[in-house]
């Protein structure tokens, strides 16, 4: 340690021993580089990158204002190694608080903004998401996000409708917890009145429709996780007027989406906009139902038994769609 305290004050040192002796703090814990720390200005400011370089990654770790000052303004020096090692040490001294590494995701400078993506710690990579817009990284953000980037679900939404997300990137990113996420949430003024009457949805946007829409094609674990979540929650009128407004806006009925209204909501079977051919599809997967579907009211029940969907071309009564809708 004498040996450091001399080197950072010698002006005549040498940057191979300052180097070295630079590399023998940096090997210390945050404990034992402390006293040190305050000395460093002298090499941060010095001519040589690796010498600058070297005491930013003393300061590894580092979270006082001064050391934290000292660590953005390297992300301006010229040299790329001086502003990686900055960015390095940047990434153990945040500690938790996201708002200081938005210095990097938000740098004017693009290769200090694809440090701060490729370095960025856990709690940090919803950031990434920004960088999105920044045509040279767009590209490579979908590899560094975190575990739960679907929760971010309407930004996704949002830079999809705006192009800076393709189709497929989205589904990769909405894949990851987002249908749980967005399901859950409350939107206000929404009627429940429409799910027992016949009539159209409502119109009024929700976010759910863009994601129904992204995923209305594929088949796949989404909407297993759609399934899972309609069958613990008893209040899925949002859900169903969404997967309603969705199909009317698509066009057609996946077989997985009309099994999911007919088991979910059996009195979408009454409903003269939903194509018969899609009542039936969605009866027939009644059998495949893993639990029991919701039960249709006695009236309701006799109606159906009237209905087309009940009965096949040459006009009589289908066994196949009767015992589905026994099942009800």
């Amino acid at each position: 340690m004498l040996a450091l305290w001399e080197a950072l004050d010698d002006p005549d040192a040498s940057p191979d021993q300052l180097v070295e002796q630079l590399n023998v703090l940096a090997g210390l814990t945050l404990k034992e580089r402390v006293p040190t720390l305050g000395r460093l200005s002298r090499a941060l400011a010095h001519s040589n990158p690796e010498v600058r370089a070297g005491a930013l990654s003393a300061l590894a770790g580092a979270d006082s204002p001064r050391a934290h000052a000292w660590l953005l303004a390297a992300l301006d020096d010229p040299s790329e190694a001086v502003v990686e090692a900055a960015a390095r040490a940047l990434k153990d001294a945040v500690r938790g608080d996201t708002a200081r590494w938005a210095h990097l995701i938000f740098h004017p400078r693009p290769e200090v903004r694809r440090l701060g993506l490729v370095h960025s710690p856990n709690h940090a990579q919803w950031l990434n998401l920004f960088l999105l817009e920044d045509p040279t990284l767009a590209p490579l953000v979908c590899q560094h996000l975190p575990e739960q980037a679907g929760q971010l679900a309407i930004p996704v939404l949002d830079w999809l409708e705006r192009g800076a997300l393709s189709a497929d990137q989205a589904r990769q990113l909405l894949a990851r917890g987002a249908v749980t996420k967005l399901m859950d949430l409350t939107i206000p003024g929404r009627s429940e009145a429409w799910a027992t009457s016949r009539r159209l949805p409502p119109s009024d946007p929700d976010p759910l429709d863009s994601m129904f829409a992204l995923f209305w094609d594929v088949q796949g674990k989404f909407w297993s996780e759609v399934n899972q979540w309609l069958a613990s929650h008893e209040r899925r009128s949002r859900v169903i007027a969404s997967l309603c407004r969705t199909g009317l806006a698509q066009g057609h009925w996946p077989d997985w989406v009309v099994g999911l209204l007919v088991g979910f909501h059996p009195p979408c079977l009454g409903f003269a906009w939903l194509p018969e051919a899609a009542k039936r599809r969605g009866l027939a997967r009644l059998y495949r139902f893993a639990r029991q579907p919701e039960r249709l009211a006695d009236e309701e029940l006799e109606q159906l038994l009237l209905t087309p969907p009940l009965v096949d071309e040459t006009g009589r009564l289908d066994l196949l769609m009767v015992g589905a809708v026994l099942r009800l």
